[in-house]
């Protein structure tokens, strides 16, 4: 398995009513077996069921295949197990297709009757955004009144002849993405006497692409050893999975989390020609302290300088930390240490003096790039040197602002301001995003996304309308005001829009709970902290479609589709073999505290849940999550006396100890006591 990616995500695709018992045991019997196995093995499960997840909302809206299938996809390019199908009797239903292109569109309807062309017409609005060209089903919010769905439907696929039922279509979507489905797993109900052949069609593929101790018949009338066979299954390929491969240390985990990082910010950058010449002129002898309000674009203009020195200088040794993006480079000692290991100064203490520093840069040439040094826990650089040995040059970022200062001793540097992006500037970069994306817009629509930007011109502002436009079709009309002109103003335009799809509840508090942590938070445990809270669960209850019959904890699907619309906004890295997930930018983490609050409450949430869980886990290890995290949430959740007893505790102390820099992590949670204990 790669190294930080140990987790397991399995769709789980099947007919519903025939298989009702089955689908039933593996969650009660089988999955919470799964996920245990996986905790002990420092990896997360997560079977994906859509039977329960996909809201009647979305299926008004015709979403539910195009959902079904964007997962499937996702998870069979994921590490393996990640695909599990059950066949039985039925083959399924056969939906009618959400999207068609224009041209296979066009070609259908000769061949048809008047009337069926009219009512493809009806049902199927062309949408020129698209590229190419498409058609989409339409929703079934505004259809008449005597339009009953399931002939409507039928009449549909007799049209257009779709005659591949949803489960196929499934496993056909996840083969395509992952050629050969190296981690998809079939158990087929032994049925004789069939008289399908559809059916038969369909166990045919499963068989002829899988290899028979992948494709596996079962007795249905013996569930438990159906269980004991799924679970001996899957596990073997969680084990196998798990001992593929090492996992790189600290400083490697590390560097490469900036190096993706930058991959990330930096893709697509646009123009900047002149603020890049005033970079690269600034005097050589001394760093370059770039500097800009938040969202002007900072953090891609330093990823494309270390992107081009990669490049066009291979000789020059480029060192890069995006400060906030991991937690220890959010830390002054272990940014400090990481780097000083980096530079080749050994993995004891990294020194304080910058004539020390100077030596370890002048080693050989070097670019050394750290951006957002205002998001540093403590702002002081001053162990870099002032006065830059030859063949080094050091590139400093930090936003302006009311509550954004100079760093802290280091008043000596060459300074360039980043300008607000160009009008062209913007216009190139939203055709890039849009090309990336395979869409376009009207010129009305693309003028009402550049007046909007045209106000401030900051690129966060535009990636966050982008985001919002990408998704109208060419039939919309954009009335005035429909996107806000600043970056608080379209963050929460983006947020009323995940309410009205998910839930406020499940989006407030998912992002609430984020906001309030100390570092982030993995998916499970957004998921087990939405599964604690009583208004998420009432919302879902109200939203729920085929709700299994055990509900300890929410489904992971219900997670993974909002997960699927806020993933442009969040950022990934590790903590230990834990991804992590974080906000793409301050101000919208800054937007979140506003909207929802990250008040003592929350924290006080995140306090208890951290305090129930295990502080040691298999063989020994300690529980980096808690040991992290449960200090920072007490001391802000007012749990005065459970951080005293947190604190004291001498088994915690030693688990505490026992992860990478603990000890120095351990002062921190002292220091932050003394600072809000009450007087």
């Amino acid at each position: 398995m790669p190294a930080g990616t140990r987790a397991f995500r399995v769709f789980v695709s099947s007919t519903f009513q025939d298989l009702v018992v089955e689908r039933e045991a593996l969650h009660r019997d089988v999955f919470p077996r799964l996920r245990t196995l996986c905790a002990g093995l420092g990896a997360s499960f997560r079977p994906i069921d859509l039977r329960w997840g996909v809201s009647d909302a979305a299926a008004l809206d015709q979403r539910t295949v195009t959902i079904c299938l964007d997962e499937a996809r996702r998870c069979a390019t994921t590490p393996g197990p990640n695909f599990l199908v059950l066949v039985g009797d039925r083959y399924g239903w056969q939906p009618a297709p959400p999207r068609i292109p224009a041209g296979p569109f066009a070609a259908l309807l000769p061949g048809l009757t008047a009337g069926a062309a009219e009512e493809l017409h009806r049902w199927y609005a062309r949408d020129d955004n698209a590229v190419p060209p498409e058609h989409l089903l339409r929703s079934r919010r505004g259809a008449a009144p005597g339009d009953r769905w399931d002939e409507v439907e039928e009449r549909l696929r007799a049209a257009v002849g779709a005659h591949v039922s949803m489960t196929e279509w499934e496993v056909r979507s996840a083969l395509a993405a992952a050629p050969g489905a190296p981690g998809m797993y079939a158990f087929l109900r032994d049925t004789p006497d069939r008289g399908d052949p559809a059916l038969d069609g369909f166990r045919a593929l499963l068989h002829n692409s899988l290899p028979a101790d992948r494709a596996r018949t079962y007795d249905g009338a013996d569930i438990a050893r159906f269980c004991d066979d799924v679970y001996e299954t899957m596990a073997a390929a969680v084990r196998t999975e798990l001992c593929d491969g090492g996992t790189p240390d600290t400083a490697e985990r590390e560097r490469q989390a900036h190096q993706d990082f930058g991959q990330e910010r930096g893709a697509h950058f646009t123009g900047r020609a002149g603020v890049l010449r005033e970079v690269r002129a600034a005097a050589p002898d001394r760093p370059v302290l770039v500097t800009g309000p938040p969202g002007v674009g900072k953090t891609a203009l330093l990823a494309e300088l270390a992107r081009r020195s990669r490049r066009d200088r291979p000789d020059v040794r480029t060192v890069v930390r995006f400060i906030g993006a991991t937690p220890r480079s959010s830390d002054p000692r272990t940014l400090r240490q990481d780097l000083w290991q980096e530079l080749g100064g050994g993995t004891g203490p990294a020194p304080a003096d910058p004539d020390a520093w100077a030596g370890a840069l002048a080693a050989e040439p070097t670019l050394l790039v750290l951006d957002a040094l205002d998001q540093l826990s403590v702002p002081d650089v001053g162990w870099l040197p002032e006065d830059l040995p030859a063949g080094v040059r050091i590139v400093l970022s930090t936003r302006i602002g009311d509550d954004a200062e100079p760093p802290a001793g280091y008043p000596r540097t060459a300074t360039v301001t980043v300008p607000a992006m160009s009008a062209a500037e913007g216009g190139e970069l939203l055709e890039r995003w849009l090309h990336a994306a395979r869409r376009t817009l009207r010129p009305d629509q693309r003028d009402a996304v550049l007046a909007a930007f045209a106000v401030h011109r900051r690129p966060l502002h535009l990636r966050l309308a982008y985001e919002e436009a990408r998704r109208w079709p060419s039939s919309l009309r954009v009335p005035e005001g429909r996107i806000a002109d600043d970056v608080p103003g379209i963050a929460g335009q983006m947020l009323d829009r995940l309410e009205s799809e998910h839930g406020a509840h499940r989006v407030g508090s998912a992002l609430s709970h984020l906001a309030a942590a100390r570092a982030g938070l993995s998916e499970d445990e957004l998921l087990d902290l939405l599964s604690r809270d009583p208004a998420v669960l009432a919302e879902v209850a109200e939203q729920a479609r085929h709700a299994p019959a055990v509900r300890q904890r929410l489904p992971p699907v219900l997670w993974a589709l909002l997960f699927v619309d806020l993933e442009p906004y969040l950022s990934e890295y590790q903590a230990g073999d834990v991804p992590l997930y974080g906000f793409y930018h301050r101000q919208l983490a800054d937007v979140v505290r506003e909207r929802y609050g990250t008040g003592p409450g929350r924290h006080r949430d995140l306090a208890r849940y951290f305090g129930e869980e295990p502080l040691w886990l298999g063989e020994g290890r300690p529980h980096l999550r808690k040991v992290s995290e449960l200090p920072y949430q007490q001391a802000y959740g007012e749990c005065w006396p459970e951080l005293y007893a947190t604190l004291t505790d001498m088994d915690f102390l030693a688990a505490k100890a026992a992860v990478p820099d603990g000890v120095h992590d351990l002062e921190r949670d002292l220091d932050l006591a003394v600072e809000r204990w009450p007087a």
